[in-house]
């Protein structure tokens, strides 16, 4: 298929960042009998789905499974938006390195958000929180994401 990459059953580790820039790429599938991945939604994740490894970076809509509470350095990559599951509690670093993404959806759950997590994001315009102004004030926000700091924040519920 066409824009898709099966993830063969002898592949039980992936590096950070290895399917970034690959914009043609728009899901994964891993095949039969392997025993450490996932394809959910079109993304690669670990096997129990938890960990987010690769999104599909050449995806329109950056729809992370909601099965998903951790996100993996380097795992997005060349999408114009991302809209994390209320069960993500910490950005990692570098989730978002060098992503084209213009905006983004995060959860109120999350409250910290790595170094370098949105580094070289020059993209990002908007940014929608679902939580407060004054929760998000109460995030832990690592150096290296000063992207944040020029993104329009919206948020979704008022004190």
């Amino acid at each position: 298929v066409r824009g898709a990459y099966v993830l063969p059953a002898s592949v039980t580790a992936v590096r950070p960042g290895a399917f970034l820039g690959c914009t043609w790429l728009e899901t994964f599938s891993v095949a039969e009998g392997n025993p450490a991945f996932a394809a959910e939604k079109g993304s690669l994740t670990t096997l129990d789905g938890q960990a987010l490894v690769a999104y599909p970076p050449g995806t329109e809509m950056g729809q992370v499974p909601d099965s998903v509470i951790k996100i993996g350095p380097w795992a997005f990559g060349g999408f114009p938006s991302a809209v994390l599951p209320e069960t993500v509690t910490r950005i990692p670093a570098r989730a978002f390195f060098g992503s084209s993404i213009t905006e983004a959806v995060i959860p109120a759950s999350v409250t910290e958000i790595g170094e370098d997590a949105f580094l070289h994001c020059d993209s990002l315009e908007t940014v929608h929180y679902a939580g407060t102004t004054e929760d998000w004030a109460k995030i832990s926000i690592a150096p290296g994401n000063a992207a944040l700091d020029t993104a329009a924040i919206s948020y979704s519920q008022t004190e």
